[in-house]
């Protein structure tokens, strides 16, 4: 009777065990499809983050957050007027651009540097993303549209570089003309000539930009 109750007890113990591992396992199943799905979503609104800054960036403007930040002067307009007409301004209104350009040249070359910045952190985060969910599903991610956004992102650092590069080009040739040097002379030709080098160079990078967004499917 001992030996019946014995067995009886230990066969019991089994059986809850077995259905004990049974549901931990189905549980934990059931714990990683929704982990699974939770990060499907999370990479689905990253990109969407990516591609809303990308097309800001791509215009040189700024999202909400980074306008409260950097903060055009308010004398913007003028600025533009002056620059327009530098090669026929008198000494005075020359000097005017000069106070002007320090208050009002940064803030593009600024704002673009710091949006790439931006845009480059949250695809260091979309990568991340990526790179748990093939841990996870025991893949690796597709490297295709990794390279096009590397590619998109190594063309807005360069195109930032290029409109610091130009904005201080702008500074150069308003000081030469401060220091009465006639807009035909050397050196402010070769300054000009320097600076629609760039111009071209921002056209062809944004164009290129323009090719890689569409591939991305960014509207």
């Amino acid at each position: 009777m001992h030996t019946f109750l014995k067995n009886h007890l230990y066969s019991t113990t089994l059986i809850v065990l077995a259905l004990a591992l049974i549901v931990g396992a189905w549980m934990a199943h059931k714990g990683q499809e929704r982990f699974s799905d939770a990060l499907a979503v999370e990479l689905v609104e990253q990109r969407e983050i990516m591609s809303a800054l990308a097309v800001v960036t791509d215009r040189n403007g700024a999202d909400e957050t980074l306008s409260k930040i950097v903060v055009d002067c308010p004398r913007r307009d003028a600025f533009e007027a002056l620059l327009i007409t530098l090669g026929t301004l008198p000494k005075q209104e020359l000097l005017s651009a000069q106070a002007l350009f320090e208050s009002c040249g940064s803030f593009y070359p600024t704002q673009k540097a710091l949006m790439v910045m931006r845009l480059e952190r949250e695809y260091d985060e979309y990568v991340r993303l990526l790179e748990l969910e093939a841990t996870l599903i025991g893949s690796s991610p597709s490297s295709d549209e990794r390279a096009l956004w590397e590619e998109l992102l190594s063309f807005e650092k360069t195109r930032s570089s290029l409109l610091t590069e130009q904005t201080e080009l702008q500074g150069a040739i308003i000081n030469e003309l401060i220091k009465g040097f006639r807009p035909a002379s050397t050196e402010v030709r070769e300054l000009v000539s320097k600076a629609q080098e760039i111009a071209e160079l921002l056209s062809v990078y944004d164009q290129r930009i323009d090719e890689l967004r569409t591939k991305l499917g960014i509207a």
